[in-house]
């Protein structure tokens, strides 16, 4: 694995790709439209759907749409093609739902904005030129992530009383963005996400230059205290370190936890951490959440369990409205917010795509080149997160889920554009 740098710059192009000259600027654009500045009341949204806080959106939106229009007018079925192919009809069902959805014109548009970006994987799929676009596309996601993480600590700095939020736990206060918005479960997200990419490509390369990125990273993400996240970071740094066979740090690692465990009070300081000041009624009901998917299982999916209430509208503006919480945007958890949305069907396709995406992961990773191999450890790593995460957030079924659509599109690219090569991949 320590070859990856000396392999990948034997590889020149003779021509600028497509990547170079158009995506990695709509990509931009694209990121920009993922940014919330506040968090707005279903009222206000109800009132107008557009305000000065979320312009920017449908205006980067419309840009991309229009940078992509061409290729898709000329080339319509390249967004069937692969696991992308099933995120288009996951997205186009969700679309689909805005004939019967409880408010319509939102349904629509958040349902379009997020075919766009399916769009976009795809279009940029399949323009790759060769496995060097695909890493510099996930070198721009993996940068983007870091620069939000920077601009969350700046913000800490700028604005302590606004960035630390009090609470009751180990750690007296939760980090969260203050510019951009974002919640601690988000900042969490972004710092393990960076970890495990960081901490992946240290045991690939050998390169120590990866361990300063990764150590701020994991600190961010222990600040934050998102549970969820912590614990799709330890998964993935399992996943990495099983798909490497680097089991030798693996048993060192897992010996150094038992040793600290038995010599030291480190499993109540862990158990301590990770209640947060919370007692057990309220740690095992996922800080509420069980609560609120209780109530959407027995006041709304079972009344309507194979349609649902429409994309991004029945949890919004039917469940959470019911439970007063008017400023929480989605009930927390992707299966169940897909199944109030869109029925019980629409999350077993949400499933299946996940799957997919699981069993290329591992099987590329196991048995591809060295280049296609290495890539799939680093996508292992972060989907590992992303899973984890799916239970207690909408991660991968939001617009801005970066991460997962460089993943579904990486890993398309990788199953279908080198099958030539490697056939093994694919039989």
């Amino acid at each position: 694995m320590n070859i990856l740098l000396n392999s990948t710059k034997k590889i020149v192009t003779n021509r600028s790709s497509e990547w170079d000259r158009w995506w990695k600027w709509i990509w931009l654009i694209a990121f920009i439209s993922g940014l919330a500045f506040r968090a707005r009341h279903v009222d206000e949204i109800r009132e107008a759907y557009l305000s000065l806080e979320v312009i920017h959106r449908p205006i980067t939106a419309l840009l991309v749409g229009l940078a992509l229009l061409p290729y898709i007018l000329k080339r319509p079925l390249i967004l069937f093609r692969g696991i992308i192919g099933l995120l288009t009809i996951f997205g186009l069902w969700r679309l689909m739902s805005t004939f019967w959805s409880i408010e319509p014109l939102w349904t629509f548009y958040r349902s379009l904005e997020f075919l766009i970006m399916v769009a976009l994987t795809a279009v940029t799929t399949w323009s790759l030129h060769n496995i060097i676009d695909l890493q510099k596309w996930m070198n721009q996601v993996w940068l983007w992530y870091g620069f939000l993480l920077i601009s969350i600590w700046i913000s800490a700095i700028m604005f302590p009383e606004k960035a630390f939020l009090p609470c009751p736990g180990i750690i007296p206060y939760l980090l969260v963005g203050v510019i951009p918005h974002m919640d601690a479960n988000g900042v969490a997200t972004f710092g393990a996400i960076l970890g495990v990419v960081s901490f992946t490509r240290w045991l690939i390369t050998g390169k120590r230059i990866w361990i300063l990125p990764m150590i701020v990273a994991f600190i961010t993400m222990i600040i934050a205290q998102g549970r969820s996240a912590i614990g799709g970071a330890a998964l993935g740094i399992l996943v990495v370190l099983v798909l490497l066979r680097r089991f030798n740090l693996l048993l060192i690692i897992i010996s150094l936890v038992v040793i600290f465990t038995i010599f030291s009070d480190f499993d109540k300081i862990v158990q301590e951490y990770y209640m947060r000041g919370q007692d057990e009624v309220l740690f095992w009901a996922f800080s509420g959440r069980k609560f609120w998917w209780q109530f959407a299982w027995e006041n709304y999916i079972k009344e309507n369990l194979w349609l649902g209430y429409g994309a991004f509208a029945g949890s919004r503006f039917g469940v959470l409205i019911d439970l007063k919480r008017g400023t929480t945007s989605s009930l927390l958890s992707s299966w169940i917010e897909t199944t109030v949305d869109i029925g019980i069907l629409g999350t077993i396709f949400l499933a299946i795509i996940l799957i997919t995406i699981w069993f290329f992961c591992v099987k590329i990773a196991l048995i591809g080149s060295l280049r296609e191999s290495v890539l799939a450890i680093e996508f292992s790593g972060v989907l590992a997160i992303l899973t984890i995460r799916s239970f207690f957030t909408i991660e991968i079924i939001n617009h801005s889920s970066w991460a997962f659509l460089l993943i579904t599109g990486g890993i398309s690219w990788l199953t279908i554009s080198y099958k030539g090569k490697n056939k093994s991949v694919l039989s």
